[in-house]
């Protein structure tokens, strides 16, 4: 609150840069939850700062900097999936060959299979997973429930959960490695 507090009176920098520091890893956090892209997460957090330094001069300091950011970067998340959403989509395997050309010049009917092939061997990983670590990466990964969260239910701390994610992450690509070399 005291660096919100000292770029709005004083538009002190190094306050703007403490404050970008402290958040932008936890803006990150939840834009990637939500987007599961690098680039659209990144392009959400820039998005959302904008947003947060417009609005700095009438918020008030009711709410810690970190809910309020929270807050922001969530729905700016929320508007490019929306956005996202309006596009029509047609399931690759249902376009036929021109209109395939039309939208995706760079892949040909022999992509489509090897996306097929990946997406079969990812499914097969998966499956081999132990139904404990299926379970804690679907809550992890595809539910957004937080890490905390995750890992009570499951009763480890956060940084074995973390660990845990990371090793399944890491079987998972070991077998999309060995599968397509």
């Amino acid at each position: 609150m005291q660096a919100v507090s000292a770029w709005r009176d004083r538009h002190d920098q190094s306050a703007a840069t403490r404050l970008v520091n402290d958040l932008s890893p936890l803006m990150l956090g939840i834009a990637m939850r939500s987007l599961r892209c690098q680039w659209m997460a990144e392009d959400a957090v820039q998005t959302a700062w904008m947003r947060l330094f417009q609005s700095l001069e009438t918020h008030e300091l009711r709410v810690p900097p970190a809910a309020w950011a929270a807050m922001i970067v969530k729905g700016v998340c929320a508007n490019i999936l929306r956005t996202f959403s309006r596009q029509p989509s047609v399931p690759m395997e249902d376009m036929s060959e021109e209109e395939l050309e039309k939208q995706a010049p760079h892949l040909s009917q022999a992509g489509i299979h090897e996306s097929r092939d990946r997406l079969t061997d990812a499914m097969q990983a998966i499956a081999q997973l132990s139904q404990a670590d299926r379970l804690m990466l679907n809550h992890f990964l595809l539910e957004d429930v937080s890490p905390r969260v995750v890992a009570r239910r499951a009763g480890l701390t956060a940084g074995a959960l973390r660990t845990r994610i990371c090793r399944i992450r890491s079987r998972l690509r070991r077998a999309a490695c060995r599968a397509h070399p």
